[in-house]
């Protein structure tokens, strides 16, 4: 579903990530381990096209989305969710997953945010 090839990037020159390569199938859970500092959130900010890589590319579903805009990405299903207690401060939590699924249509988004309810019945509160 995701191949990431050789990705590197560089700031200020000093290298925050080396020739990182990894495959992620679909089906699957996966986390990314590492102390402060390692290059986590580079790394996902840079497959994300937040930020420019130094060199390597992004596969998603087979197709090579190393460089379209974050937003182009969005709309062929890919995504990143920063590490924050809210995404959007001043949206309620309704709005929050509303804005999780805003491409798509309004019956997938209810069924989807019944299903996030069902794991975590809070939310529905």
């Amino acid at each position: 579903m995701l191949k990431v090839k050789n990705i590197s990037k560089s700031i200020n020159n000093k290298k925050i990530i080396n020739d990182i390569s990894f495959s992620i199938s679909a089906g699957n859970i996966y986390g990314l381990l590492g102390p402060n500092g390692a290059g986590k959130s580079t790394l996902l900010k840079a497959i994300m096209g937040y930020i420019s890589i130094f060199e390597g590319s992004v596969i998603w579903k087979g197709e090579e989305i190393t460089y379209l805009k974050p937003h182009e990405k969005v709309k062929k299903g890919f995504g990143y969710v920063p590490q924050l207690g809210n995404v959007f401060p001043s949206l309620s939590v309704l709005e929050n997953l509303q804005m999780g699924g805003f491409i798509c249509d309004k019956g997938t988004i209810k069924e989807r945010m019944e299903k996030a309810f069902d794991i975590f019945p809070i939310l529905k509160q």
